[in-house]
């Protein structure tokens, strides 16, 4: 379409709403107009941004060529399926939806949708995640954490929808292979809904990846461990530090700039010695980052890296999480 201006509005003036109107105002969107529920809220924002307050979605719509959906998650679905029968290009957040349910009936609907639809998995324009993407070999273990003090904002949806949705897609995209088996364990705390999580996937080539997410802590943890057959790399996500540890095999010399030795066993039969690089990754805004993707694929066709094929990958495994927890009795609520 032409780039000359592309009008764009928001749904939802809530704080992550706010992030978004800040990044989005930085991007080449004509940024025209929010909507909110409160209306106060919504005023707030568009005097901040010179953009008009809408008191009804429709009109919002009528004005704009695309559309950011950035509401509570039990309000997706309907929003998005009014953003697709005015023929809109649509940014929504994550979880797409929120159930499987939906999911597929959305799938359904927008089969042969003509325009952008790109979803919020916003650990896909993490710069040390998007190198592990790139990287041809794959893994055979996976470990991820994700830990969160508890927020009220997402208690309407379930930690694996919260949190462990991020993993869950970025083990998708490291695998690339066909999940066999999940196996699951939960328990409520606080929001009657599941607080914390722990995840077994098993996966057609041999991988496995095991995810732990949380939201009832005091500090946050956002860590992955990466198993290969020849290394094993540890992300600290909240440091940008991404540390190789290495092993030279006797028959082999292992170089690397920058690497440190940090074991020497000369005498023992497979590897002789054991290498450790640390790799500093620079601050990277991936709220402007996806939003930035979102403009190119509206205004210059270019793939969208999350569509909803993507995303309903990600939510078929969310419920077989789910399956798997009701099926084992393992899902503990604490009244």
């Amino acid at each position: 379409m032409q780039n000359s201006s592309i009008k764009i509005g928001l749904l939802g003036a809530g704080k992550f709403g706010s992030f978004h109107a800040n990044n989005l105002s930085q991007t080449h969107f004509d940024f025209i107009g929010v909507y909110d529920p409160l209306e106060e809220r919504a005023k707030e924002l568009a005097s901040k941004y010179n953009i008009k307050t809408y008191q009804d979605v429709d009109q919002l719509l009528d004005d704009c060529d695309a559309v950011l959906i950035i509401t509570t998650t039990v309000h997706h679905f309907s929003l998005l399926k009014k953003a697709i029968s005015k023929h809109k290009h649509i940014f929504v957040e994550k979880p797409i939806v929120a159930d499987y349910l939906e999911m597929l009936e959305l799938a359904a609907l927008v089969r042969d949708y003509p325009n952008v639809i790109q979803i919020g998995h916003i650990e896909r324009f993490n710069l040390m995640l998007q190198k592990a993407f790139s990287d041809p070999v794959v893994p055979w273990l996976i470990n991820a954490t994700r830990l969160s003090p508890f927020n009220p904002r997402v208690s309407d949806v379930s930690v694996i929808h919260d949190l462990m949705i991020h993993d869950i897609d970025s083990v998708l995209t490291l695998a690339n292979s066909t999940v066999v088996d999940v196996q699951a364990t939960g328990h409520s705390y606080i929001s009657g809904l599941t607080d914390v999580c722990h995840v077994k996937m098993i996966f057609e080539n041999g991988l496995q990846a095991n995810l732990f997410a949380g939201r009832i802590y005091k500090d946050a943890k956002r860590e992955m461990d990466i198993y290969y057959l020849d290394r094993f790399e540890h992300m600290n996500f909240q440091t940008r530090t991404a540390t190789i540890n290495n092993f030279e095999r006797r028959l082999e010399s292992f170089e690397e700039k920058d690497a440190v030795m940090i074991g020497n066993w000369p005498d023992v039969p497979l590897a002789r010695s054991m290498w450790q690089k640390v790799e500093q990754y620079p601050e990277n805004n991936a709220i402007l980052s996806e939003l930035t993707a979102f403009y190119e694929a509206v205004a210059y066709n270019k793939p969208v890296k999350v569509g909803v094929r993507e995303a309903a990958e990600t939510m078929h495994i969310i419920s077989l999480i789910e399956e798997a927890m009701s099926k084992s009795n393992q899902h503990h609520i604490y009244m």
